[in-house]
């Protein structure tokens, strides 16, 4: 598919191939070098595409594959987000070369000898016996998806030189001359708030690594609720593409790669991802039961440990901060009518009264802070068993989303009785998306390049994977998701919160060069600002290649992408109060923005400009040196 990607604004990313700055020796210079028109980073991205043990692909095959894929990707902000932010493009753009390996005989052998001694016999699955009549009171096998990762991890150092050196790996695995029974790949995960243990089928899996395996010789899956595009019948086991025209196999063999690389290894953005000091989330326990029971047990439906195990490590350098309140209803000083009105009126719950209103329930923040607000409205259950019925957020199936201003979620006091699920892994899925998560299957289509709604869901095996952000385990009431953030998590939230840092600094110095730039009667500056200057020189290049070799962050190091981000911050703001004292008395009438569209409509004058950023900038840098000590 073709992606199609909105230009409206300009970013202060640059390509090291574009802009390659050096030092300056006059004001001139120093406005020249931060007033340039190509704003974008252009990393080169390897992706290893792995086949274990399909010999039969040939050369020109894989030249098929490849002539069916995107070759560039560029990461953008999906949903606005309020400011007057639009989907916007985020500053950088992948280039992605693809290498085609084939395993040795040697490693497909270690591997399949491997598998055999992990797997276990259980009954044939609904899916399965739906797909083969014959199955019916049969048996087939299953093997734990996660030790299969970690497997291919270890023994990544097996694979040709050509694959141990990509950046990202996606495994193709092919049993077909191994096996003659049906298997599946398998999770079994708890509900960290009852502890109950649920089971999922799959035929994919990864996250924890920067890779990705799928196996589609295994036991077809369909997933219940989401019609003919996400089922067997598209992603078809191997045994029903006809053996003597590969055209069909190859070009789902040419989604898959498009859909992992597009959706799981490079990624969107849902929400703009905002980087400052100190993140706060604030949970707003809402008891709308008759009994007000909830409230006797809140602890029951979220578990406030969990959230903090899972998201203290998710954003290096800043200070987390957890609140906690529940309360009735009936509260007169804390709800209004409108929002009492909103919550017991309907079958679903409308949002928009939360927001407008939503934000007054919180105590405001600081400049400093990223708060992540959270409503859980609790509901009495009605009816029993299949009979129960459920009160959902806008429409039938939701029940949780995500807003500009934080998350809205909606529960049944029974749940833990009768579907032995809390809240935790959903409201830890929805605060994902305030960070900027994507769902691993959201993709694009060429007529509608920002899905919103279910029409993102894609027909490309349903996303198993290792993050909480995916459908397929805990959010469907399939089965207990994951609590913790995955290595292709990190990679996209630290690539969105590096270009954040930089570009605030890079569109904030430039505005101020601009405007230094159009005065000819300025003084000389001082040897200071060409020292700066110089500094902020050297920190970008070490930005560049960092970003570039995708060491965006290393924990107890100091020369990754990220620290480079920060004291480029924070140098940058030093240049701009310096540069602050050379104006040259601008009068109003030159004040306008950048002739270049900012990110946020926002106006600053001139008495109060860089200052907020400033501020963020110091205290980013400051914590940044005390975590390191």
């Amino acid at each position: 598919m073709r992606y199609i990607f909105y230009s409206f604004i300009a970013l202060i990313l640059v390509s090291s191939t574009v802009f390659l700055p050096v030092k300056a020796d006059s004001r001139e210079e120093i406005v020249n070098q931060w007033n340039y028109s190509d704003y974008h980073l252009k990393p080169e991205v390897s992706i290893g595409i792995v086949f274990i043990d399909w010999n039969q692909l040939s050369e020109d095959e894989f030249s098929t594959i490849d002539n069916y894929l995107e070759h560039t990707y560029a990461s953008t902000v999906i949903t606005d987000i309020g400011f007057n932010l639009k989907p916007a493009d985020m500053g950088f753009q992948f280039q992605v070369n693809y290498e085609y390996i084939q395993t040795s005989t040697s490693y497909s052998t270690t591997f399949f000898e491997w598998m055999d001694t992990q797997m276990t016999t259980v009954p044939a699955s609904d899916d399965l016996t739906d797909y083969d009549n014959s199955m019916v009171g049969e048996t087939q096998k299953i093997v734990d998806a996660e030790t299969v990762d970690e497997w291919l991890y270890s023994n990544r150092n097996s694979l040709p030189i050509e694959a141990q050196s990509c950046d990202y790996l996606l495994y193709f695995i092919n049993s077909e001359n191994h096996y003659d029974y049906y298997y599946n790949y398998v999770t079994e995960l708890a509900d960290p708030d009852t502890g109950s243990v649920f089971s999922s089928y799959m035929i994919s899996w990864g996250g924890d690594y920067r890779s990705y395996f799928i196996d589609i010789t295994t036991a077809p899956i369909r997933y219940e609720g989401f019609g003919e595009s996400v089922n067997w019948i598209n992603d078809r086991p191997l045994k029903d593409y006809p053996t003597d025209d590969l055209t069909d196999l190859l070009i789902d063999l040419a989604e898959y790669i498009d859909e992992s690389t597009a959706n799981l290894f490079l990624g969107a953005f849902l929400y703009y991802p905002v980087y400052k000091p100190n993140f706060r989330l604030q949970i707003l326990l809402v008891d709308a039961t008759s009994d007000n029971s909830v409230l006797t047990h809140p602890e029951d439906y979220i578990d406030i440990s969990l959230f903090e195990e899972s998201y203290r490590d998710i954003v290096p350098y800043v200070n987390w901060s957890f609140m906690y309140n529940a309360y009735d209803l009936d509260n007169e000083s804390i709800f209004s009518e409108d929002i009492r009105t909103a919550v017991l009126d309907g079958e679903t719950l409308d949002s928009d009264i939360f927001i407008k209103e939503g934000p007054e329930l919180f105590p405001p923040g600081d400049l400093s802070t990223i708060p992540l607000r959270a409503i859980v409205v609790m509901f009495d259950d009605q009816g029993s068993g299949t009979d129960r019925e459920f009160k959902y957020i806008e429409q039938f199936g939701v029940i949780g989303i995500a807003q500009k201003w934080g998350t809205i979620m909606v529960g049944m006091e029974g749940q833990l009785e009768n579907d032995q699920t809390g809240l935790s892994l959903i409201l830890i899925h929805e605060i994902g998306h305030f960070l900027g998560f994507r769902h691993p299957h959201d993709g694009y289509d060429e007529a509608d390049p920002y899905p919103t709604d279910d029409t993102a869901v894609t027909d490309w095996l349903y996303d198993f994977s290792s993050t909480p952000m995916t459908y397929a385990l805990p959010f469907r009431g399939e089965a207990a998701g994951r609590a913790f953030f995955n290595q292709l998590n990190r990679d996209v939230l630290e690539r969105g919160h590096t270009s954040y840092i930089v570009r605030e600094a890079r569109r904030d110095l430039r505005y101020l060069v601009n405007k230094l730039g159009v005065h000819e009667n300025c003084s000389e500056l001082p040897e200071s600002a060409y020292t700066l200057n110089d500094e902020m020189i050297t920190l970008w290049t070490n930005f560049q290649e960092n970003f570039y070799s995708m060491n965006y962050y290393q924990e107890g190091e100091d020369n990754d992408a990220l620290d480079y981000a920060l004291k480029f911050n924070s140098t940058a703001y030093e240049l701009i109060d310096l540069l602050n004292d050379y104006k040259c008395d601008i009068t109003e009438s030159e004040t306008d923005e950048p002739t270049d569209e900012p990110i946020y409509e926002e106006t600053k004058d001139d008495a109060s400009f860089g200052w907020i950023s400033l501020f963020v900038a110091i205290n980013l840098l400051t914590y940044a040196k005390r975590k390191k000590r």
